[in-house]
């Protein structure tokens, strides 16, 4: 099993639970890169032999009125929500 998160941070919160399964493999991933998305379901497949599920939940949001956002911030808002659901589902 490969647990896979968009930030460090929350895949060292999901390694405190789970690394004691030993079978049971951790990385941080941006979504918003294509090819390292496409890595990381190579590196599953190359390792286990297949994929069977691939949770595409990564997203992101702001706690202040949305006139105030900056461009960078819609940028990440729509790479991250948008092309990061794409890239997830996009295999070959």
């Amino acid at each position: 099993m490969h647990v896979i998160g968009s930030r460090q941070s929350s895949v060292e919160k999901a390694q405190e639970t789970l690394g004691k399964y030993p079978k049971v493999r951790f990385a941080a991933v941006d979504v918003r890169d294509n090819a390292a998305v496409e890595k990381m379901v190579s590196d599953c497949v190359a390792r286990d032999g297949r994929l069977d599920y691939l949770f595409n939940n990564a997203g992101i949001s702001q706690n202040y009125p949305y006139e105030l956002v900056t461009p960078e911030l819609w940028k990440d808002m729509v790479d991250i929500n948008l092309w990061g659901v794409v890239f997830g589902i996009m295999r070959p």
